[in-house]
């Protein structure tokens, strides 16, 4: 197999390379582009958004691309208003906010071998933060702790917050401290 065809195939895209790219579906040009940029071999890939507007199924080959890169010795940058995307991160999240830049740490959900605890800030409502499990402590109306267990992502509990409204404004790793 050449290794366009694999990039196709690593995309789901085996198949329709006589398609002219005009016919292709918005979802099968986004992945045209990353089979693309992921079939040339390189030591760091810039992604701006490389998973708005694909279904499911699509997200999961970006991120198994993303990750076998990344195994493979590769950096990886890339933009994202998906909290879900952070769940797959292999590094660091820089998380920006009105201008201001937060790091937090993440390790990959393989090497999680003990809790993690943050501190969340933005605008909390008491009652909603109640349905969240890995709140830990109430700090202020401002601002909670969380407990993240083994198997769990900072980006799953980000992503509990914004599906019940909550705007998230800072993310502490409190194991820096």
């Amino acid at each position: 197999m050449s290794s366009i065809d694999m990039a196709l195939d690593r995309f789901d895209l085996l198949g329709l390379q006589d398609i002219p790219f005009m016919h292709l579906s918005l979802g099968q040009r986004k992945r045209l582009g990353l089979a693309r940029a992921f079939a040339a071999p390189a030591s760091l890939y810039i992604l701006d958004e490389p998973t708005a507007n694909l279904d499911a199924k699509s997200c999961r080959l970006v991120y198994q691309a993303m990750t076998d890169k990344s195994a493979d010795g590769a950096s990886i940058l890339f933009s994202t208003h998906n909290v879900a995307d952070l769940a797959t991160s292999t590094g660091n999240v820089i998380y920006l906010k009105n201008g201001n830049a937060t790091r937090v740490h993440l390790e990959t959900r393989d090497s999680i071998t003990a809790r993690k605890r943050f501190r969340i800030v933005g605008s909390l409502d008491p009652e909603s933060i109640a349905s969240i499990p890995e709140v830990s402590c109430v700090i202020s109306q401002s601002e909670v702790e969380v407990d993240i267990p083994v198997g769990k992502s900072l980006g799953s509990v980000l992503q509990s917050f914004e599906r019940i409204g909550i705007e998230v404004n800072e993310v502490i790793d409190d194991r820096s401290r």
